[in-house]
């Protein structure tokens, strides 16, 4: 938990800096800001030469302290919903968290800090959000936090701040909410559920575009960057419909980026404020409100919301030797207070007996390396077995897609293309918590995109309603929609696709 006083919130995002010294007394309260663009001259994937220009930019902006959060885009890390297997206990789960993503990631997990945070428990499961941000990314924080001067007490997700500030209005909710919060460089949208943070997505659209040409066109194109996030949540096998679109903050910008949403959804809208606890300065203009006010509940997370990620200190598994070997110390020391006077004469004894125990320990730790050895093998074995297990019938999925296809007079279908963007995952299934007598599968992802023109945009619609109603793909939006044309990306984990189910089924004749 970060302790009362003056802190520093810093937000680097692609060319752009964002920093605010905030003071925690029971609040948060924000006391100063600064927005610059990185110098094209400096160069930016230098932490150290980044790092003193912050420090010169915090100095010109009188914003003093010795203590630091980072908040990370979205873009700088892996967020991921998991489901671990039943029987997990909670020492187990940080081990068991970074397995889970150490087998799902494309990136390597070797060095990178991995977090997460609890969540509503499923029937015989737990479910976790985990993050990772790559160890490359972290050292550079801390060479920025290092030349400026500043002491790196927690890096969290501005889309966690975002989630701190709605927390208190998601609660008042009957189902999940879409928080959409614009920031300097890219805009955070998060999927809220009963106060929890639940899915979250980040969009390269800045408020430094409303200095440009496109400024009136910024809240539309943030609305369908909307619509994209809420098909992308409701593609999860955990998702529900939307109830609402919520904006932590107040002004016309804000007012017309809630309402340009909530229209694209076709659902309710609000300014959600911010909360009680938090106070900006009252001389703040609306678009440096809506940048800072994230940074603000990222700091004041743990005072507004139940769980943080912090991949400056990600939660570690108990050192359960330490703790044994506390109790052998303890129970030693109960052996000599009651020996007493009759130490001198059990000297002897028990300096074999200490011996007979470091031999037992010696022993017992090279059979628990050659135990481990073997599990290894083991598991790489059958490993190695599944991983022959494979094959994605592409011609059924091409048929089946054909058949879903509208009268070709409407649409026409010319490309079909077809990859395995997750194949061979082979994936393990403990049994009782335990590895000894768990199952293992093979799970196959496969990407096909489809593309061809259209006479209407509601053709179009009508195919994407087929395809998410089958219940077999995932569906995604390929670019921009246009009215004379689809292109669809869809995702599945079946090699061979179910039977299309009959025409009521699907609410109309394919």
């Amino acid at each position: 938990m970060i302790a009362m006083g003056s802190v520093v919130v810093i937000l680097l995002d692609q060319d752009r800096l964002l920093a605010a010294g905030v003071t925690l007394n029971g609040g948060v309260r924000v006391q100063g800001w600064v927005s610059a663009q990185v110098p094209p001259d400096l160069e930016a994937r230098d932490g150290r030469a980044v790092g003193a220009w912050v420090r010169g930019e915090l100095a010109r902006a009188k914003i003093g302290g010795s203590r630091a959060v980072f908040a990370a885009p979205r873009g700088d890390v892996v967020l991921k919903r998991l489901r671990l297997p039943p029987g997990v206990r909670g020492d187990d789960l940080p081990d068991m968290v970074r397995l889970q993503m150490a087998r799902q990631l494309t990136v390597p997990t070797e060095g990178a800090a991995i977090d997460y945070v609890p969540m509503a428990a499923g029937e015989g499961a737990s479910d976790v959000l985990a993050a990772a941000m790559p160890k490359d990314r972290l050292a550079f924080l801390h060479d920025v936090a290092s030349a400026a001067r500043l002491k790196m007490e927690r890096v969290g997700l501005r889309a966690s701040g975002v989630a701190a500030l709605l927390a208190e209005a998601s609660s008042k909710r009957n189902g999940p909410v879409l928080g959409v919060a614009p920031g300097a460089a890219s805009v955070e949208f998060v999927v809220m559920d009963a106060g929890r943070l639940v899915f979250a997505r980040s969009a390269d659209l800045g408020l430094k575009e409303l200095a440009g040409d496109d400024a009136a066109a910024l809240p539309e194109r943030i609305a369908v960057e909307a619509k994209r996030t809420w098909m992308s949540y409701r593609g999860g096998p955990e998702s529900s419909p939307v109830d609402a679109v919520l904006v932590p903050g107040e002004g016309v910008l804000a007012t017309e980026i809630a309402r340009r949403c909530g229209e694209a959804l076709e659902i309710g809208w609000e300014l959600a404020g911010l909360p009680s606890r938090v106070a900006l300065p009252t001389d703040m203009p609306e678009t440096e409100r809506l940048k800072v006010a994230p940074l603000a509940g990222l700091v004041g997370e743990e005072m507004l919301a139940e769980a943080t990620l912090n991949f400056a200190g990600p939660r570690r598994a108990p050192d359960r030797a330490a703790a044994r070997r506390q109790v052998a110390l303890l129970a030693a020391f109960g052996a000599i207070v009651v020996v007493g006077t009759g130490i001198v004469l059990a000297k002897g004894r028990l300096r074999s007996l200490e011996g007979e125990a470091g031999a037992a320990h010696t022993k017992r730790l090279a059979l628990a390396e050659e135990y481990g050895a073997f599990i290894k093998q083991e598991a790489r074995l059958r490993h190695l077995e599944q991983w022959e297990k494979s094959g994605v019938d592409w011609v059924a999925h091409a048929a089946w897609l054909s058949d879903l296809m509208p009268d070709p007079r409407n649409a026409r279908l010319d490309s079909l293309s077809g990859q395995l963007s997750r194949g061979n995952e082979v994936v393990f299934t403990p049994r009782d918590g335990q590895y000894a007598g768990g199952t293992w599968g093979v799970r196959h992802e496969a990407a096909i995109t489809i593309s061809g023109p259209t006479g209407q945009r509601e053709t179009a619609n009508d195919l994407r309603s087929r395809l998410v109603g089958s219940r077999v793909y995932r569906v995604d939006s390929k670019g921009a929609d246009t009215p004379k044309r689809f292109s669809f990306e869809l995702t599945t984990d079946q090699p061979v696709p179910v039977p299309p189910a009959p025409p009521e089924a699907e609410g109309g004749t394919p």
